[in-house]
């Protein structure tokens, strides 16, 4: 299996993992932060694109995702999700925070694979998914600040 497959399969799982996650952070923020819980909103819709087109790309690949993995996931994501009504705003942002930079990196090293392997366009689409990440990663970092 080639590393490209590896770090897509993760980052399907993983999408997964931060759009369960986010149903909770933008729910336990709903009455204190509208406006954060409303963009944690958008945030969360971006995700679900990803994976999706991270599940089409793994496709081209003649990849399927991880079923272990997209099962751990599921499981982070869900637990995730739970705490945010208990671990405050902070501990949220900070945890989302980190999401976002995990998927980032990611992303830009896909990018580069996919382009060293013959697909400039899955590696020009990874770079833009790449940059989502870091607008979310600064918006978590400065709603842990506020």
């Amino acid at each position: 299996m080639s590393r490209l497959v590896t770090i897509l399969q993760k980052a399907h799982a993983g999408e997964n993992a931060a759009y369960l996650a986010y149903e909770g952070h933008w729910r336990s923020l709903s009455k204190k932060n509208p406006s954060a819980a409303e963009t944690i909103k958008d945030i969360q819709k971006d995700e679900w694109f990803h994976r999706q087109s991270v599940g089409f790309m793994l496709i081209e690949l003649d990849a399927r995702p991880s079923p272990a993995r997209e099962a751990l996931m599921w499981l982070i994501g869900k637990t995730t999700s739970a705490l945010c009504y208990v671990s405050g705003n902070w501990a949220s942002a900070v945890g989302a925070e980190m999401i976002e930079k995990i998927g980032s990196v990611s992303y830009w090293e896909a990018a580069e694979l996919a382009r060293d392997e013959g697909y400039p366009a899955m590696a020009t689409y990874l770079e833009e998914m790449a940059r989502t990440e870091e607008e979310h990663e600064t918006f978590f970092k400065l709603l842990k600040n506020s």
